[in-house]
């Protein structure tokens, strides 16, 4: 009569209704980024470790609302860095890529200048990311800067977005068609890395597709056909 069982899943959706009809039904949510920051700096307190405010919020927003997964990853850092962690350790040891390297890789797509842009990806596989790895935070990159300009004020940005002003300034670049469009284009190239034995080569052509303008960048008017008239869409065109 003492014994409770413990039933834990990520898809309760895939529960028989003989068992859902048996059970008292708790969801669990993700703990909040404040409430992960304090708890890994009460930790770093109590081990006389000394963390970057920085450091402490880049763990946060890596482990997605898991607390286990954030001491994780401190336990590891501490590992290596010792009584003193700064940003830069956190991102050499975790492998993330600072928001300012994105932000130049945003402005190279914003000036169509493919050189530049593949210069950043050269330098990201330098320092020893994997391709995969950059694909999947730079979707995560645009989507943010989506938010941004779609929903400015939005309390759960600032969970997410670590310095808001200065990604609405890289928003406002930007418009929302052009913004949801390279997120498609990034998404589609990431499931073919799925498959491809040359996941940087298939970054290199989305960031090169980014940069050839198949996404409208607000306040850049689109080219004119010959004749400086824009093209028709009539059946020829078509």
């Amino acid at each position: 009569g003492h014994v409770m069982f413990i039933l834990a899943t990520t898809e309760p959706h895939r529960l028989p209704a003989t068992i859902i009809s048996r059970c008292q039904r708790f969801d669990f949510r993700r703990v909040a980024l404040e409430e992960q920051i304090e708890r890994l700096r009460e930790v770093c307190d109590e081990e006389g470790i000394g963390i970057a405010e920085d450091a402490l919020a880049f763990i946060a927003r890596l482990s997605d609302g898991g607390m286990r997964d954030a001491l994780s990853l401190l336990d590891q850092i501490i590992a290596f860095s010792g009584e003193r962690i700064t940003y830069d350790d956190v991102l050499s040891i975790t492998g993330g890529m600072a928001s300012d390297q994105f932000e130049r890789l945003a402005q190279a797509i914003q000036d169509r200048d493919i050189a530049a842009a593949l210069g950043l990806i050269d330098a990201f596989m330098q320092e020893g990311k994997s391709a995969d790895k950059c694909m999947e935070n730079l979707i995560y990159y645009f989507r943010d800067l989506l938010m941004v300009r779609m929903v400015p004020n939005s309390e759960a940005l600032t969970e997410r977005i670590l310095d808001v002003k200065r990604f609405a300034a890289v928003a406002e670049r930007f418009s929302a068609d052009a913004l949801i469009a390279m997120i498609d284009t990034l998404n589609y190239y990431q499931t073919e890395m799925k498959y491809s034995v040359q996941p940087q080569t298939l970054l290199e052509v989305a960031v090169m597709k980014l940069c050839s303008g198949a996404a409208a960048v607000a306040g850049r008017p689109q080219p004119a056909a010959a004749g400086g008239k824009a093209e028709s869409a009539g059946p020829a065109a078509r």
